[in-house]
């Protein structure tokens, strides 16, 4: 249900990619930070997500990403992915739905 008021509320969801996400945060950035931005983009630690539809990546993708053990990797891959969900680009509403469920499960024992 989320996916489809995702899908309605933004047609582009269904073809937004990861690479997307790192295009619009350097376009918002200037001076150094740019840099920066720029080349974490081409990092090839985020090949396996690059060309994946955001709104269809797995947890197991970004363990991918994560398998490089590298510090900025990890804060450049939660940068992105707290831009998607700011940028409503991301179903925030399920992630709630399991907090909330797990937050219930620990309150009831």
């Amino acid at each position: 249900m989320a996916r489809t008021h995702l899908l309605v509320s933004d047609p582009k969801a269904i073809t937004r990619t990861w690479q997307n996400v790192m295009d619009a945060i350097v376009s918002q950035k200037s001076g150094a930070t740019k840099i920066r931005w720029e080349n974490a983009a081409k990092c090839e630690a985020f090949n396996s997500i690059r060309n994946q539809v955001v709104a269809e990546t797995k947890s197991d993708e970004f363990l991918v990403v994560l398998a490089s053990e590298r510090v900025s990797v990890n804060v450049y891959l939660r940068q992105l992915h707290n831009f998607a969900l700011d940028m409503n680009w991301l179903l925030a509403l399920a992630w709630m739905f399991v907090t909330a469920s797990i937050t219930e499960r620990n309150f009831s024992t």
